[in-house]
C-alpha cells in the first residue's frame, strides 16, 4: 500500500468518525428521520414529524439531537424542559432510532441535555413493540412507570349537551393568555407528564389548534372555567375543567360540541390521550365511549444532582 493511499484511508477513517454521533438538528434530515416513524393513518410522514419538532414547547428544533452515521441521520431524540423550574420534569419525545447504537447515543445525549438543564428526573415513552427501545432504556437506568393510553370513539356516538347556564365560549381573538394559563396548570397540577406551559407557549400551541373544535367557556362573571384543544383531525390535545364543576358535564358537553362539528366536516373519529393513572378522565373517556387503541409505557430515570 502506497503512503498516499494510506492517508487517503485515514482521512476516510477521520471524516467517518466526525461525521458519526449527536448533531444539532437540521431540517435537511426530516424526510430520513420521518421513515423512522410509524405515522397514523391519513398523516403526510414528513409534516406530521416537522409539526411535532417544530413546536414551541421544544424549542422550534432547538430540543432536538440527530444522530448521524456518515452524514446519515439514523436517529432523533426530542424533549420537553417547560417542568423543569416546577418539579425537575423533562420528557424525552420523540425517540426514534434504526437501531440499538443510535438508541444508545441519544439516550445518553438526551441525559447529558437533561442534566444541563437542571432536571431531576427523565421520562419516555415507549410502546410494547418498541423492543429496542424499552431494552435500552432499561439498560440506561429508566423504570417502568404508568401507561398512557391513546383511546378513540366515533364522531357520531357522542351526544351534545348542555353548557352550565349563563356560561359563554371565549372567541380566540379576545382570549386573555394568562387566565388561560393559570385554568392549565391549575387542571394538570396533578397529572403526571403534562408539561407546564406559560401564557405565551400556550398561545403559540393554541394557534395550530382547529378553530371550530377548540373551545374555552368562562362563567357570567368572567373567571375561565373550561376548555378543550383539539386538532383538525380529531386528536383532542387538552382538556380541563375548574374543579369547583368537576362531575357536572362540562366535559361531556364540551365533546359533544366538538364531535358534532367534525361529524359535520367529514371527520369521523375523536382520538385522545389518557394517563392510566387518571381515574376521572379515563372514566369520563370510557362512558362517552371511548376505547382504547394502543398503549405506551412511560419510563422514568432520576439524575443526581451534582453537589455545590
Amino acid at each position: 500500500m502506497s503512503p498516499d493511499n494510506s492517508i487517503d484511508m485515514l482521512f476516510a477513517f477521520w471524516m467517518m468518525i466526525m461525521l458519526s454521533g449527536i448533531h444539532r438538528y437540521e431540517e435537511r434530515w426530516l424526510p430520513a428521520l420521518a421513515a423512522l416513524r410509524p405515522t397514523p393513518a391519513g398523516a403526510e410522514p414528513v409534516s406530521a414529524l416537522r409539526a411535532l419538532l417544530a413546536d414551541p414547547i421544544r424549542g422550534k428544533g432547538e430540543n432536538t439531537r440527530v444522530w448521524l452515521e456518515q452524514d446519515q441521520p439514523m436517529g432523533v431524540v426530542g424533549w420537553v424542559a417547560a417542568n423543569v423550574p416546577r418539579n425537575g420534569e423533562l420528557y424525552g419525545s420523540p425517540l426514534l432510532a434504526a437501531h440499538r447504537p443510535a438508541l444508545d447515543g441519544l439516550i445518553a445525549a438526551l441525559l447529558r441535555e437533561a442534566a444541563a438543564a437542571g432536571a431531576r428526573f427523565v421520562h419516555v415513552a415507549a410502546s410494547d413493540n418498541e423492543t429496542d427501545k424499552r431494552e435500552a432504556l432499561l439498560a440506561h437506568g429508566f423504570q417502568p412507570t404508568f401507561h398512557f393510553l391513546t383511546l378513540r370513539a366515533a364522531s357520531s356516538s357522542i351526544s351534545p349537551r348542555t353548557m352550565p347556564a349563563g356560561w359563554r365560549p371565549i372567541a380566540l381573538r379576545d382570549m386573555d393568555w394568562p387566565q388561560l394559563a393559570e385554568l392549565f396548570a391549575r387542571a394538570f397540577a396533578d397529572v403526571p407528564h403534562v408539561p407546564y406551559h406559560s401564557a405565551e407557549a400556550l398561545r403559540q400551541d393554541w394557534q395550530e389548534a382547529d378553530v371550530e373544535a377548540s373551545q374555552v367557556w368562562a362563567a357570567p362573571d368572567g373567571s375561565y372555567q373550561a376548555f378543550l384543544q383539539a386538532t383538525a383531525d380529531g386528536r383532542v390535545e387538552a382538556v380541563g375543567v375548574e374543579a369547583a364543576h368537576a362531575g357536572q358535564g362540562v366535559a361531556a358537553a364540551m365533546y359533544g360540541a366538538a364531535a358534532g362539528g367534525f361529524l359535520a366536516r367529514g371527520v369521523g373519529a375523536l382520538e385522545a390521550m389518557v394517563a392510566d393513572i387518571n381515574v376521572a378522565s379515563l372514566a369520563l373517556h370510557r362512558k362517552l365511549g371511548f376505547a382504547e387503541t394502543a398503549r405506551k409505557q412511560i419510563y422514568r430515570r432520576a439524575l443526581e444532582q451534582a453537589s455545590g
